[in-house]
């Protein structure tokens, strides 16, 4: 199984947004995340589901995803992604979604600083946090967790 945890794109927190669960995506915030997803793309990344939470960032960033890398991917929302104020639950239902399909690939869109440490942990602590945009690629074999490939903003816009 390949799993992506991506951190979601720069948001707005202009004051018209009284809902934390409300604020959009802020122009920036989409461009960057469309470079990184092109950056997904360009490493052939197929993805089965995007697990978003309830905020409009986080489905707003998974959509661009999902467009981007030109998959049917199933949008799932998973509170817990907003609502947890730990990695493990989503631990837990990785493992669970890795007993049912072994062979799929799951991007887990959410929020710091949970996607952060399920970052960490799923790295092996070879991730120290993720910035809005950033993401990670691990891919989960007999052994454990494997780091395949770290995205980072300063990857992307060095790029033409």
């Amino acid at each position: 199984m390949d799993i992506l945890v991506i951190r979601h794109a720069k948001s707005s927190h202009d004051p018209e947004w009284t809902s934390d669960l409300d604020r959009p995506l802020t122009k920036k915030g989409r461009k960057r995340q469309l470079a990184m997803s092109r950056e997904m793309a360009e490493h052939g990344i197929s993805i089965d589901q995007i697990w978003v939470s309830p905020a409009a960032r986080s489905k707003q960033t998974g959509d661009i995803i999902g467009l981007v890398l030109g998959v049917e991917a199933s949008i799932v929302e998973v509170p817990d992604i907003y609502y947890s104020q730990s990695h493990e639950m989503l631990v837990s239902r990785l493992e669970q979604e890795l007993a049912s399909n072994p062979s799929g690939t799951i991007a887990i869109v959410g929020h710091d600083p949970v996607v952060s440490q399920l970052a960490c942990f799923l790295t092996n602590g070879q991730c120290s946090g993720l910035k809005t945009s950033e993401g990670v690629w691990v891919r989960r074999d007999d052994q454990g967790y494997v780091l395949v490939k770290a995205f980072t903003r300063a990857g992307v816009e060095k790029t033409p």
